[in-house]
This record gives structure tokens, sequence and C-alpha cells, in this order.
């Protein structure tokens, strides 16, 4: 299972994200700003205090994105192509 283990706002609307397999990378997030509950990132401080929680990335008990959904952006693959990855492996 893939789970985050660290993560960090590293500039304005983006973070880095680290997950157990080794694989890191940024993702840009500026397309949630300012939509529903993204809105709280308007509030200077709040996005640089993002934390990995294992299956997610938060920012307050209200507010988190699901680690995978990160994970397929970094690695630049959809669902499909990840499950058939981890069948030619298994």
């Amino acid at each position: 299972m893939i789970k985050v283990v660290e993560v960090k706002a590293i500039e304005r609307f983006k973070i880095w994200a680290k997950f157990n397999d080794g694989v890191e990378g940024t993702v840009d997030l500026s397309e949630f700003v300012g939509k529903g509950v993204f809105k709280v990132w308007d509030v200077p401080g709040v996005f640089e205090n993002v934390k990995a929680n294992g299956s997610g990335i938060e920012w307050n008990e209200n507010l988190d994105i699901d680690a995978f959904n990160v994970y397929l952006n970094i690695t630049n693959q959809t669902f499909e192509e990840y499950l058939a990855k981890q069948k030619s492996h298994a």
C-alpha cells in the first residue's frame, strides 16, 4: 500500500511529497485555490502547514487530500496503469 512519509510546501501552492516506496516529487495544487474548502489556503501560513498522515496529506482536521492521487500525479500514471504495473510485478 502506498503511503506518504514526508511532505512539505515548497512554494506557493506546490508541495513536495515522498512515499514509502521511494517515489518523490512535486505537485502543483493551484487549480484548487479559492474553491470550496481550499479557500482556507488564502489565509497566510495555512498552506505551508501541510503534514503527512500516512494515507493522506493534510492541513488541518477539515482539509486533506488523497496521497494516492498525488502519487499518481508525481509518477504521471493513471490508476489503470498503476494497477497493470502492480500485476506485472506480482
